[in-house]
């Protein structure tokens, strides 16, 4: 249901005021602006939903070892580096908290490095349930959960030491915040717009798109914005604009030519689509899959939109002062300076504007490479874009298939990143203990292409490590006289592969090539026996213990384990 009464001059006509002042009266008996009353199936649904969420984000904390940007988080608590650096997308709010946080638990624990992540991703759910619960009803209440809940990207950021889950809920209460200040005005409503526009920014440089889609929606209004709303719009601008210009000065050094490919508009594709079904690439990819996700995430986007156009052209066909009630739609709200239409305007904005400033930046500024979770600030809006599309979809049956789609998509990548184990050195060490590893007598190389591997053998304690960086130009010729050096007269050779295979073109040919494996192929005669063990699937690391031909020990057989 929705009311619509975005223009404040008033009909002259008595019948029609009459007629509106009826239609009002109805429209507050329906709804009332506060927290409605769930019915027993939005209930089951939402508590369905919300315990799942928060036992995928709380049974497997430590399952996986840091982790990426992990680092980072622990560099900044050793002193190493600042809470700033923007051009790597980092802020200072976070690291304050976690420093704070730090010298109470000390950072030996991951369990507890990564809490606050955790509370930070319960309280979104919260929000999430809050904010879904004030404007939407039935299967678009249970499908923005379901966006929310499932999500596989914002189970990772629980599970991290990172500012992600942070942004989420900053990012969610922004857009609440945003709606209910529009809406219903108030100085505690634009007192939280404007802080949790200041907060975001504090946590990540990308959340002032998230805020710019926010004053544009404004700028363009037809009805004029309230005077809180302007004074609000002009200072966040002047904010934004001097913030940009500063760092534009600042980091003149770091900006490139734009070109058309940088980035090439699948990383955004990719991205976007990740952030609201999972990391397919990490996980469980084919070219069916990706073609499937695609086109499902766009469908939606697509009867999203074309159900705001819908309801643009019924609100400008209206008489001023006259409200509109569908009693049919999960949308609801009773409005008072918003309408139906300029609400979905609004998430349309927030959500389209972030998308383009994110791929603007990357394309010029270096280093900064497209990650599903720098498009967490675009999750709000698309939740309700989601629900929406879902609503507006032919059918019941219809609507119950779609969500099912979805849930059923994220539901298989939330498995896949609980179950994510990381680069897989955690396991390594264990590995290396019970083989009975002996530095003296055996050798432990690493071969991979990731350069953000090397601190997880400081962080688990593995020391004395030959490691073999994989350069995509680097020649066969070369590695073989690394691993020559490398191995000399070991009894066994340890070998941790990190995603090791490399495209090559060879004889007008193109193969995966892995240069470590070829040189232990050609000498099989020095190591004939080996035994391997994948220990993450995701990373694709696998350790192989290679032995040689005159080694003693009794533990090495030719049996290979996978």
């Amino acid at each position: 249901m929705a009311e619509r009464h975005d223009k404040h001059t008033g009909d002259s006509s008595g019948s029609l005021a009459a007629a509106s002042e009826s239609l009002r009266d109805k429209a507050k008996t329906l709804f009332q602006y506060h927290m409605r009353r769930l019915t027993l199936p939005e209930f089951v649904m939402a508590a369905i939903l919300i315990i799942t969420g928060v036992l995928m984000r709380t049974v497997h904390i430590v399952f996986r070892e840091m982790f990426g940007n992990e680092f980072r988080t622990l560099d900044y608590l050793e002193g190493k580096i600042g809470a700033i650096d923007v051009f790597s997308g980092v802020m200072p709010l976070y690291y304050w908290i976690i420093d704070a946080w730090a010298s109470c638990v000390g950072t030996s624990s991951d369990l507890l490095l990564r809490l606050p992540s955790v509370i930070f991703g319960l309280a979104t759910l919260l929000c999430i349930f809050i904010f879904a619960q004030r404007f939407l009803r039935g299967i678009a209440f249970i499908s923005a959960l379901l966006v929310f809940c499932l999500n596989p990207i914002l189970i990772a950021a629980s599970n991290q030491a990172t500012p992600f889950a942070l942004l989420g809920l900053i990012a969610t209460l922004s857009c609440y915040f945003t709606v209910i200040a529009l809406n219903k005005g108030g100085l505690r409503n634009w007192i939280g717009m404007a802080v949790t526009a200041v907060l975001g920014f504090l946590t990540h440089p990308i959340f002032m798109f998230l805020t710019l889609g926010q004053m544009i929606f404004v700028a363009f209004r037809p009805a004029r914005p309230p005077r809180a709303m302007w004074i609000t719009s002009i200072i966040t601008g002047a904010i934004i604009l001097s913030a940009m210009i500063f760092f534009a000065i600042l980091g003149q050094e770091h900006f490139k030519i734009i070109e058309s490919n940088i980035p090439a508009l699948d990383d955004v594709t990719y991205s976007l689509v990740a952030v609201i079904c999972g990391d397919f690439d990490r996980y469980w990819n084919t070219e069916f899959i990706r073609a499937f996700l695609y086109m499902a995430v766009f469908a939606m986007l697509i009867i999203s939109f074309y159900y705001y156009w819908q309801r643009q052209v019924e609100d400008n066909a209206l008489p001023d002062g006259v409200i509109w009630i569908d009693d049919t739609a999960d949308i609801v709200q009773n409005w008072r300076r918003l309408s139906l239409a300029t609400f979905m305007r609004l998430h349309w904005i927030t959500f389209a504007v972030p998308v383009f400033g994110i791929f603007i930046i990357a394309s010029c500024i270096k280093g900064i490479d497209l990650t599903p979770e720098q498009f967490i600030i675009c999750l709000p809006p698309f939740a309700i874009l989601f629900a929406s599309g879902v609503d507006y979809a032919p059918g019941k049956y219809t609507k119950y298939i779609l969500t099912c789609i979805f849930a059923a998509t994220m539901i298989v990548y939330g498995i896949n990143t609980v179950a994510d184990n990381g680069y897989g050195v955690e396991k390594l060490s264990h590995k290396l203990n019970d083989l009975s590893f002996d530095s003296t007598k055996d050798k432990l190389i690493v071969a991979y292409y990731r350069d953000n591997i090397k601190p997880s053998f400081d962080r688990y304690g593995i020391n004395k490590v030959q490691f073999i960086p994989l350069d995509k130009n680097a020649e066969q010729r070369e590695i073989n006289t690394i691993v020559d050096q490398a191995v000399g007269n070991v009894e066994r050779a340890f070998v941790f592969y990190v995603d090791d295979f490399t495209k090559k073109h060879v004889g007008g040919e193109t193969s995966n090539m892995s240069f470590v494996r070829v040189w232990f192929n050609y000498h099989q005669n020095l190591f004939p026996t080996a035994k391997s063990w994948r220990l993450s699937r995701p990373e694709k690391a696998e350790l192989v213990v290679y032995t040689h031909e005159n080694s003693t020990d009794e533990n090495t057989t030719t049996e290979q384990t996978k």
